[in-house]
């Protein structure tokens, strides 16, 4: 408003004295701000030198909580230039705003004498029912343990670093359900509620914490790669991994984290033999025959478990112990016969797409891209069937839609034309497909 000399005289009276009451004061002789609030070791340098100074702020190379921190910031500038304009009232207007905002703000501030107990107040807190995540109680816990002795201040500089790189590195991961599968993928399964008290049982003083964050930097590295199909260090593992992605399962990480920390570098070819026989599991488990996954992860557990200890010592030994639970085929035939579908959902839909390139590779002998659109999912049985299918009742039309064995591909065009068409109209149509097993159809 100042420089649009928008009442700029008392605007320039209003933004010194905010600056005051708010931020902090100018000294005279170097120019330097001095702010009232300080954040942490991460962030005070970039809220000094950028925010208070209310410059424009750089975007890059920026810590992933300094990139919040200009995001919220950007945020509320939009929000309060759309909300007060450059109106010869709006400075009196946003004064008065703030004016109000903080009649209405309590703080409470609970002084301690040191670090240690400023973690115990936090816990306190927790206890009291003021929720923090198990991600804030585990850090002010490890930093509490670094704590307990006269540290180097590099030392726990170190600390704040190793941590900030492993939320950096999990990016839009979530930091708990990591630990978790990282702390199952060495340990005896543990409820999500559990996470935080248990690992306090085992983490005891300083060396273990500084030893966790170490071991869980590394594994936060291997997740993160499990979880990105893109990641360079893939190959052929990236198809099973595209696999498992699409089928929405979670509960094999803790064996593929454990097996990538004891096969990866040492068994490439094992640790591809793993990832492939996981990803054929959990479409025979989790996928077709729809089986309880809590059972499974505590056999996925138990197997993580065994790979730490060494008891499981080769890739094949890993496999092998698989097929507790591996679906016999009779058992999978069956499913897969009944199985339905519904393709409104969108991870519905791609997995019928890859089962039907699939089918249609074995049959024809040519591989087809899921992803290619030139080819749709074509219900026999419509799912908005008109009066040439009377002859089937209701209740067997909402059975037989989404069953696997009434979708075929077809190409675009072809699915437009055929649309709620009779059976033999539609089988006029799939003779025309250039999909071995679309025009096969009607060949008894």
């Amino acid at each position: 408003m100042i420089s649009n000399d928008v009442d700029a005289d008392r605007n320039s009276q209003r933004l010194h004295q905010l600056k005051n009451d708010y931020i902090g004061y100018t000294d005279p002789v170097t120019l330097i701000e001095t702010p009232i609030l300080k954040l942490n070791r991460h962030n005070d340098k970039y809220y000094r030198n950028h925010l208070i100074t209310l410059d424009k702020l750089p975007q890059r190379g920026l810590h992933a909580s300094e990139h919040r921190i200009r995001k919220a910031f950007d945020w509320f500038k939009s929000k309060m230039k759309q909300r007060f304009g450059m109106e010869e009232s709006s400075g009196q207007d946003f004064a008065q705003f703030l004016d109000d905002l903080v009649d209405k703000l309590f703080f409470t501030v609970i002084t301690v004498n040191d670090e240690l107990n400023a973690f115990k107040v936090f816990e306190t807190l927790n206890a009291r029912g003021v929720r923090l995540s198990s991600t804030d109680l585990l850090k002010n816990y490890l930093f509490s343990l670094a704590s307990v002795d006269d540290l180097h201040d590099s030392q726990i500089k170190h600390l704040e670093e190793r941590w900030e790189s492993i939320i950096t590195s999990l990016g839009n991961e979530s930091f708990p359900e990591f630990l978790r599968v990282y702390w199952n993928s060495r340990h005896k399964l543990i409820r999500k509620t559990d996470l935080f008290k248990t690992i306090r049982k085992h983490i005891r003083n300083k060396e273990d914490a500084f030893r966790l964050v170490k071991e869980i930097e590394l594994s936060a590295d291997a997740y993160t790669a499990l979880k990105d199909i893109q990641d360079s260090r893939w190959s052929e593992e990236s198809k099973h991994l595209k696999q498992l992605t699409m089928y929405r399962v979670k509960q094999p990480f803790s064996v593929l984290l454990a097996s990538y920390e004891k096969f990866f570098e040492n068994d490439r070819k094992g640790f591809l033999s793993i990832v492939r026989a996981i990803s054929i599991l959990s479409f025979r488990y989790n996928v077709i025959c729809n089986n309880p996954p809590n059972e499974q992860e505590r056999f996925y557990n138990k197997i993580a478990v065994k790979i730490e200890s060494n008891e499981l010592k080769s890739a094949q030994s890993v496999i092998k112990s698989l097929n507790e639970i591996y679906p016999e085929d009779d058992v999978f035939r069956n499913a897969f016969i009944a199985k339905q579908l519904k393709t409104t959902d969108n991870r519905n839909k791609k997995i019928v797409r890859h089962i039907l390139c699939e089918i249609e590779k074995v049959v024809s002998g040519v591989a087809v891209d899921e992803n290619n659109e030139q080819f749709n999912i074509e219900h026999i049985l419509p799912e908005n069937p008109d009066d040439s299918w009377n002859n089937i009742e209701d209740t067997k039309v909402d059975s037989m839609t989404y069953r696997l064995g009434n979708m075929t591909l077809l190409e675009t065009s072809s699915n437009r034309d055929a649309g709620n068409k009779s059976y033999q109209e539609k089988l006029i149509i799939y003779s025309t497909s250039s999909l071995t097993m679309t025009k096969n159809l009607g060949v008894s």
